[in-house]
Order: C-alpha cells, then sequence, then structure tokens
C-alpha cells in the first residue's frame, strides 16, 4: 500500500461528466413539495401512495394539476384550504407525478414489447 503524503495531496479522479449535479439543486426550493407529500400521509393516503399505479394516470394528474394551476393563476402563494398546502406547490406534485407515472408506462410497454 503507497504512504499518503498528507503534505503534498495528489488530486482525486472522480468521473462524473455526463452525470446529474445534484449540488446544483437547493433544497430549499423543495419545502413546500415535501409539505404536499406530507399533507398526503396525514389524509390518509400512506407513505409513497403517490408511487403506485393509478388507473388514468396521465389524465388524472394532469387534471389535478390544472386545477390547482387555476387556483393559484392570480395569487401565487394561494393556500389549499384542504391541506393547509399552497396551490402551486400541488401543482408541482401533480405534474412530477404525471411524468413519473408516464416514464413508469413507457418503461413497461418497451420491457412488455422486448420480452
Amino acid at each position: 500500500m503507497d504512504k499518503v503524503d498528507f503534505d503534498h495531496p495528489k488530486e482525486g479522479l472522480k468521473w462524473d461528466d455526463g452525470k446529474l449535479d445534484w449540488h446544483a439543486l437547493p433544497l430549499s426550493v423543495l419545502i413546500p413539495l415535501v409539505a404536499v407529500f406530507e399533507a398526503g400521509i396525514k389524509k390518509g393516503y400512506g407513505r409513497h401512495n403517490c408511487l403506485n399505479s393509478f388507473n388514468e394516470a396521465d389524465e388524472r394528474f394532469f387534471s389535478a394539476t390544472m386545477r390547482h394551476l387555476e387556483a393559484c393563476q392570480l395569487e401565487p402563494l394561494s393556500i389549499d384550504e384542504e391541506t393547509g398546502c399552497y396551490h402551486a406547490a400541488q401543482a408541482a406534485f401533480n405534474i412530477l407525478m404525471r411524468l413519473y407515472h408516464c416514464q413508469k408506462d413507457q418503461l413497461w410497454i418497451s420491457k412488455k414489447e422486448n420480452q
């Protein structure tokens, strides 16, 4: 084993070109989104229920997105009375769930076609 020279350290190698730079995401912007996930748990949906399969997921998540966008169109900081969350955060949650389910469905279709 090579002896480490702490007085003259070498530059470490890290092959991360082309990988997502998660450090670029300020976590504080996700706080309102976390509140939406927590609201779902409190409503009784359970943790990670949003990742389960849904009938007509694309249509349902799109419709929910649009309802929340309409609710905050004129007032970006409007609060949903049912959950106490920002309507804008709920719109973001629903658009992410729409994307997630469309990607999941596409992956399932691809796997099915390649069998």
